[in-house]
């Protein structure tokens, strides 16, 4: 792959991930209301939701959704409802103080994360647009699709990390209103899955 080739990837990618969304925002949730290990997690989780995506759009999936908008619809709509319900359940959650963070640990946000992106069609969309452009049809596919995807992910989980690590600086502050920071964050969940709704393949 011509190194002109990747870096335009590398940036298409980057300003793909840093454009804020639901895979922010549960990072960010997380690292103030999780453990170091929970947001591990979170940060993994997402990833496994981009990871499947990209295996979908290199076995064709992801052009099959594109063309169906019945399933196309039904990913939408159930990336709604999950967000929805991630939302509310924030927003009714009991606020933990920072010695019960420290001291939980829950396999619960790999799942959740994982699940956040997976229902998430933007990133479908994303990918199926864009990784086509960047393979060579005359070349050996899989070394295309396997730097591709290493770069994709490196990038996102770099971002991610970022987004966590700017929450928890933010974190002395959410701790004198954990139950205010918990009803942002439910409402931002909510927010997202709404504008989710309007989410279109053209």
């Amino acid at each position: 792959m011509l190194l002109k080739v990747w870096i335009t990837f590398l940036a298409a990618t980057f300003l793909f991930s840093v454009t804020p969304g639901a895979g922010a925002l549960t990072s960010m949730s997380s690292s103030l209301n999780h453990s170091k290990l929970e947001t591990l997690a979170t940060l993994l989780g997402l990833e496994c939701g981009i990871l499947i995506h990209l295996v979908l759009v290199e076995a064709g999936v992801g052009a099959l959704i594109l063309a169906s908008d019945t399933l196309f619809n039904i990913i939408k709509w159930l990336g709604v409802l999950y967000l929805v319900y991630l939302g509310i359940g924030k927003w009714f959650a009991k606020p933990l103080t920072p010695k019960q963070l420290s001291s939980t640990v829950s396999s619960q946000p790999l799942l959740k994360a994982t699940l956040v992106n997976l229902s998430n069609p933007k990133v479908i969309i994303f990918l199926a647009a864009l990784l086509p452009q960047f393979i060579n049809p005359y070349q050996s596919l899989w070394p295309q699709y396997l730097v591709l995807c290493l770069t994709l992910l490196s990038v996102d989980l770099l971002v991610m990390t970022i987004y966590a690590l700017f929450a928890k600086k933010l974190a002395t502050i959410a701790f004198k209103h954990p139950r205010q920071q918990n009803r942002l964050f439910g409402s931002l969940f909510i927010g997202c899955g709404g504008l989710l709704s309007f989410i279109t393949k053209a």
